[in-house]
């Protein structure tokens, strides 16, 4: 099953290899941090954060 999500998001920051600062600003506005970080030496972690400003807007948007 696929849903269609219609977005508008400007990218803020992009430090290639380390992290991507992204405003989402549909319905809900919030910035998304995606971490890069070397891990082991041989792979990458992936750290990806979302900060909503009202309690509501982050329990309306978690079940999607």
């Amino acid at each position: 099953m696929a849903f269609d999500y219609p977005n508008h998001n400007v990218f803020v920051e992009f430090l290639p290899l380390e992290r991507v600062v992204i405003d989402h600003l549909n319905v809900h506005e919030f910035p998304i941090t995606a971490n890069f970080e070397d891990f082991e030496g041989h792979t990458t972690r992936f750290i990806c954060r979302q900060l909503f400003k009202k309690k509501e807007e982050f329990e309306q948007a978690k079940s999607i």
